[in-house]
């Protein structure tokens, strides 16, 4: 996503959503919503559960964020949600320009 951001050209510092954002929009012009990549129910599942926020000391669901945080609660971690991390990079993949 970095590289991406670089080869782009885009001044924006590379955060987070930023990131997100350029990859998601990257073949916005080739892709549209009804797409089996479904570009904008997935962008939704990124802002709001991927990579949602937490509020410090409070129970939360398992996200990029809580896991990295350490407050994810050890039961959420099973094969789903090793498997949720893959097939978002999976999904990423196919966002990405060709050539």
């Amino acid at each position: 996503m970095r590289e991406l951001h670089l080869n782009l050209g885009i001044q924006e510092k590379p955060t987070q959503s930023v990131l997100t954002e350029r990859l998601l929009n990257a073949r916005q012009e080739e892709l549209h919503s009804y797409s089996w990549l479904l570009p904008e129910i997935f962008k939704k599942y990124l802002r709001e559960v991927y990579f949602a926020n937490f509020e410090p000391g409070a129970p939360t669901k398992i996200s990029r964020h809580s896991v990295g945080h350490g407050v994810a609660a050890a039961e959420d971690f099973n094969e789903k949600t090793a498997c949720i991390g893959f097939l978002i990079l999976d999904q990423l993949f196919w966002f990405l320009p060709s050539g």
